[in-house]
């Protein structure tokens, strides 16, 4: 079986990543996706390559097509042509070209290679023969693959100054790198000043092309030196040897060395991890699932928990999001202690990278013990992080048992690359103590130096007495302390901590405390105090509520001193160094501590008060109760304590019918005029009364009520509105309605005439009432209803007429009409009678 080179599994792994969907389009076609996306489609990049091979073929340009590594036939082409004419330019932007043909080409004299201008930097003309030093022509392929590919504007920088520079001042003269042995990884002992080299692990046959059961080279030399001076070297190949770590993971002695060899690609391309003992066979293996990963990239020993090594492996292109690409993973397998455990090492964390392209993991580090907690913490490197600027993330060892954040994110927006390398430093060869971070940018020629900052860890607690059983009321003392634990470095601590306690009651005080409330001090930690304690005295007045938990904020802060070091000015002078260090917190610190004091007179539960409140209720109310005897009445109370101290009790007060006209200081009237709720200025001890008057406006008593109600709520502890007694009272309203007057008047007020058609048609006849109130109360929606007695005059009239029957009515049209002519009728026959009778006469 023959893999892939590791490009081609890049290009295909980032394919995979970055999916586009399939676009049909022409020459006048405008994508609506990026480049970088777009192109991550097989489909459309062929589509395109097509298009563009026909339109340059159609202008007499001849088109060559890369179905592989496109540089290698753009330099192949070129030194082909070079044969047939006098000068052949490469133009591009990518120095990997430049680097092909130095290494392909490194005697042809026409042929150029062409970096076109870019911003502020200007054309350039390149040739084999422009490196400085010609030595490295030779093994300028060789380095490029430890290098691996730059493509960026300043590859040509990168590439003169790292690459050439850097190795000729190292190896003066000729440098040879090192040969390729007949084996993936290979160990050199240290015995007596002396190497000796045992070889292990898969053998291979030295060919031009080396492969190894169908497996191919694979870029970079890993190498890791132990306690034991024992120097390992793993040679490039996909089957092993890609990072080398040592140390006792299987075993619970420290000098029983186990090591641990990975593969970035296995034989599935999801990484391994294999476990040799001192016997270089193989006895544990540590697989993971993710293809494509380059799980096992690096690997990093530390000591953690236990008597056993823990071990991080980096995962540098794994990630979990179809959407983005390479954000980096680190996985921690610490010692299975179980019994019966099937598994020597078990995944404890996997610490996952959040920027695409960031290569978490690219790098780690053990930087040994920095807290003083017994555990190795770590460093991590994500060199390509936030746009290539790269960073470094430190872990304690605590955190990374306890899935806790990163302790400290360290990065330099001046360099990209930013953690590409890193290395702990010492004070000397015999120093186990690490002093400083070396932490490489190579993209910008530059390794910065970091001094590591020793930490400490504070543990803080409280001591507080039985306060039920205090004599003195008035004040109680409690003791705030801080545990300090400090790091191995023997060096002068040069910092302090500043000690802040803080009590917060509406009631209780710290005795001389600071403006704020506060209380602070200042710890001096040069002679390394490994507890500090400072007792308080807390001011409890009489009448506080004490029913409120008393609550205790204690802090801790670093304060680092200002030292001036003296600089050397000329040769007379001494250069003063301070052997001095600064300190900070730890992540296991305990750095604010808060609780609550009980320090109410309650014995029989902690944090609980229990009153027992009774309450005698008097008014001068009588029931019944007539309306307006009075404007206003008294309603008071009576309330004993015969159980615990009473805190925080109160009553509320509603009245139903009327309203409350005014009330103690100690009450406080609510959103309505008939509710008020009161609280006692002092806490009610046992056998203690409280009193108070409640005067009720009956002025405003309607005559719409039966009665009135006074509901009393009596509660032990305001707070607790479920917890109350309620005693409700009622009285009956009666009314006097003695000072109501009623005159009234007739209109007309004398005799009426009616006519035969008033009787059928009707006379409007009005009655008039006034009706005055001299009473004492008032009356809301007063109604009176008036009876005028029926009687039936002039039915009797009617029917003396005589025109019609009782039971043959009609209807009232044709009876007034009836009644009309009638009238006429008997009208002209009465003066006919009268001129009769004149006549007679």
């Amino acid at each position: 079986m023959t893999l892939a080179g590791t490009k081609t599994s890049e290009r295909v792994r980032r394919s995979r990543k970055n999916q586009s969907q399939e676009f049909t389009f022409d020459e006048t076609t405008i994508p609506k996706v990026s480049q970088e996306k777009f192109l991550t489609r097989d489909q459309n990049k062929n589509q395109l390559i097509q298009m563009l091979c026909r339109y340059f073929t159609t202008t007499g340009i001849k088109v060559e097509q890369a179905f592989e590594d496109a540089d290698t036939l753009i330099v192949n082409t070129a030194i082909k042509e070079a044969s047939s004419h006098d000068s052949v330019e490469i133009v591009g932007e990518d120095i990997d070209l430049l680097v092909l043909l130095a290494g392909l080409a490194p005697d042809k004299n026409n042929i150029f290679f062409r970096k076109p201008a870019k911003g502020n930097t200007p054309e350039k003309l390149y040739s084999p023969h422009s490196f400085k030093h010609k030595s490295v022509l030779e093994h300028i392929l060789f380095i490029h693959a430890f290098s691996g590919s730059v493509s960026d504007e300043e590859g040509e920088r990168f590439y003169h100054d790292i690459l050439i520079l850097r190795m000729e001042q190292k190896y003066q003269g000729r440098w040879d790198p090192p040969m390729m042995e007949d084996y993936s990884w290979f160990l050199i002992r240290k015995r007596n000043t002396e190497y000796k080299k045992t070889s292990f692990f898969c053998e291979r046959k030295s060919t031009k092309e080396v492969m190894i059961d169908g497996r191919i080279e694979a870029f970079g030399w890993s190498i890791n030196v132990n306690a034991l001076d024992e120097v390992y070297i793993g040679s490039p190949v996909l089957v092993g040897g890609y990072a080398i770590a040592s140390g006792n993971f299987l075993s619970d002695d420290k000098n029983d060395n186990n090591f641990a060899v990975s593969t970035t690609y296995g034989d599935h391309g999801e990484g391994e991890v294999f476990i040799f003992n001192s016997n270089f066979k193989e006895v544990y293996k540590i697989s993971n699932d993710e293809v494509g990963s380059m799980y096992g990239a690096t690997l990093c020993t530390l000591r953690l928990e236990g008597k056993r090594a823990s071990l991080m492996v980096g995962a540098p292109t794994y990630t979990t999001s179809h959407h983005e690409y390479d954000h980096g993973a680190v996985f921690l397998y610490v010692p299975n202690y179980s019994k019966n455990a099937t598994e020597a090492m078990i995944l404890k964390r996997k610490i996952k990278g959040t920027s695409s392209g960031g290569y978490f993991g690219f790098s780690i580090a053990n930087i040994g013990d920095i807290d003083g907690d017994g555990k190795d913490d770590v460093a991590i490197g994500a060199p390509y992080e936030n746009d290539g600027k790269g960073a470094v993330y430190i872990y304690s060892g605590h955190g990374l048992l306890t899935d806790n954040p990163y302790l400290k994110r360290m990065d330099n927006p001046k360099y990209r690359s930013f953690g590409f390398c890193i290395t702990p430093l010492t004070e000397s060869n015999a120093d186990t103590e690490t002093s400083g971070l070396a932490i490489s940018a190579p993209f910008d020629n530059t390794v910065i130096i970091f001094k590591v900052i020793p930490l400490i860890t504070t543990k803080l607690y409280v001591q507080i007495p039985n306060l039920q059983e205090r004599k003195n009321r008035s004040y109680f003392e409690f003791t705030a302390c801080v545990n300090i634990t400090y790091p191995r470095t023997k060096k002068t601590i040069d910092s302090e901590i500043i000690f802040k306690t803080e009590i917060i009651h509406p009631y209780a005080k710290l005795s001389n405390n600071d403006t704020d409330g506060s209380i602070s001090h200042r710890i001096e930690l040069e002679n390394r105090p490994p507890t500090y304690c400072k007792t308080y005295e807390v001011l409890t007045p009489d009448n506080g509520d004490y029913g409120i938990m008393i609550k205790y904020n204690i802090t801790i802060a670093i304060v680092k001193h200002n030292i001036t070091i003296a600089i050397k000015k000329s040769k007379s002078e001494v250069e003063v160094k301070s052997d001095a260090t600064k300190v900070e917190l730890s992540d296991m610190s305990v750095r604010y501590l808060e609780g609550e004091i009980w320090a109410a007179n309650c014995n029989t539960t902690y944090g609980l008060c229990f009153p027992k409140l009774t309450v005698e209720p008097s008014t001068t109310l009588s029931d019944p109760y007539e309306v307006g005897s009075y404007d206003s009445e008294r309603y008071s109370m009576l309330i004993t304590n015969s159980g615990e101290t009473a805190y925080n009790l109160c009553v509320i007060v509603t009245l139903h019918g009327t309203h409350i006209l005014s009330y103690p200081p100690s009450c406080t009237r609510t959103d309505t005029e008939d509710q008020v709720i009161c609280k006692p200025d002092t806490a009610l001890p046992y056998d203690y009364s409280w009193k108070l008057f409640i005067t009720i406006d009956t002025s405003f008593v309607t005559n719409i009520l039966d009665k009135i109600e006074i509901e009393t709520d009596l509660y032990n502890n305001c707070n607790n509105k479920t917890d109350k007694q309620t005693i409700t009272e009622s009285y009956e309203l009666i009314y006097n309605v003695t000072g109501i007057n009623i005159q009234s008047l007739a209109n007309p007020n004398k005799d009426i005439n009616i006519t035969i058609v008033d009787v059928v048609s009707g006379k409007l006849l009005e009655h008039l009432y006034m009706i005055r109130n001299s009473g004492p109360m008032d009356y809301l929606n007063a109604s009176f209803e008036v009876i005028l007695e029926r009687r039936e005059y002039l039915n009797w009239t009617l029917d003396q007429f005589g025109f019609f029957e009782r039971e043959n009515k009609k209807n009232l049209e044709e009876l007034k009409t009836l009644v009309r002519n009638e009238s006429v009728r008997r009208q002209s026959q009465r003066h006919v009678n009268r001129e009769q009778n004149e006549q007679t006469e």
